[in-house]
């Protein structure tokens, strides 16, 4: 009953950003442009909980927390769900859903390009996330999920050059980032 009732308060913490949009959506509380306001709160949204994967590992060795790791695939698969949700967004808002012009800003305009291979790599892990695949990959497979550290930093790139010049989101998820890595190195780790 208890890992029923922790996994179900993670799976309604990371639904609340998703609701708390329809929400603002259905209310009328998005703007004049509410379809690139969805977009871009769900790319927001979708950073936080690949940052969050990423602390989980750290999370689970602070007292009464080391039962966080075992629900890191189920945060990962939340996370690739927010990417996949701002793909879609954006393939709604800024291309119609019409092919040609996905492949012209795939070509033409980086964000694009940087975005859909971080989300390529996201669709990667999502699909070995299985214990079927840890089984048929062995140890191949955590290295492969070491994936999410490109996705991340290639992540980072797509919202530094959508940003352009208001780069406060960029700056503290790379923060973030960069504190997350250096806390995972061995001289900082959490370790004792």
């Amino acid at each position: 009953m208890l890992k029923f009732m922790q996994a179900l308060s993670i799976f309604v913490v990371l639904a609340l950003p998703l609701s708390v949009f329809m929400l603002q959506a259905v209310m009328g509380q998005l703007g004049p442009d509410p379809a690139k306001v969805t977009m871009l709160n769900l790319g927001h949204a979708a950073m936080s909980i690949l940052l969050l994967v990423l602390s989980l590992p750290l999370l689970a060795k602070l007292p009464g927390l080391r039962f966080i790791k075992r629900y890191s695939r189920m945060v990962g698969l939340w996370a690739f769900s927010y990417v996949s949700l701002h793909f879609l967004s954006y393939l709604a808002v800024m291309t119609g859903f019409q092919w040609q012009i996905l492949l012209q800003d795939l070509t033409q305009r980086p964000y694009a390009y940087v975005g859909f291979a971080a989300w390529l790599m996201l669709l990667l892990l999502a699909l070995t996330s299985s214990k079927y695949a840890q089984r048929l990959l062995k140890r191949r497979w955590k290295l492969l999920h070491r994936l999410v550290y490109l996705a991340v930093i290639a992540a980072l790139v797509h919202i530094l050059w959508v940003a352009r010049s208001d780069i406060i989101w960029f700056l503290t998820y790379a923060a973030v980032f960069i504190l997350l890595c250096l806390l995972k190195t061995p001289a900082l780790s959490l370790r004792k």
